[in-house]
């Protein structure tokens, strides 16, 4: 019993320091000084996926947008695109989400 404590304790602490690593912005620092990795971009990518599911449209946005900004040859951008498009749809600016989805399809038309 004395181990399972002990073993809760330190994944709730663990838990506990990687959302406040992510939450105080110290996890996007980390990716800017590592944007050379070979992770970064799928990283960035899936941050702001996770921040669109749970809701923050404004920090999905960001991370997305930092993709075409620091990553514009990676394999996430159209997916970036894409996701960009959703959130400009949701937000109510249709011109910004048409002009997206257009150069989504311009540049890449087997992206489906």
């Amino acid at each position: 019993m004395k181990k399972f404590i002990i073993i809760t304790a330190i994944i709730i602490a663990a838990l506990y320091w990687c959302f406040d690593y992510v939450r105080t912005g110290k996890f996007q620092n980390y990716l800017d000084i590592n944007s050379a990795k070979s992770w970064a971009p799928k990283t960035q990518y899936y941050m702001g996926y996770t921040y669109y599911i749970l809701g923050n449209i404004q920090k999905a946005e960001f991370c997305y947008n930092r993709i075409l900004e620091k990553y514009s040859d990676s394999l996430y951008k159209p997916a970036a695109m894409y996701g960009i498009a959703l959130i400009y749809d949701e937000t109510s600016r249709l011109g910004q989400a048409k002009e997206m989805y257009k150069n989504l399809i311009d540049g890449f038309p087997d992206y489906a």
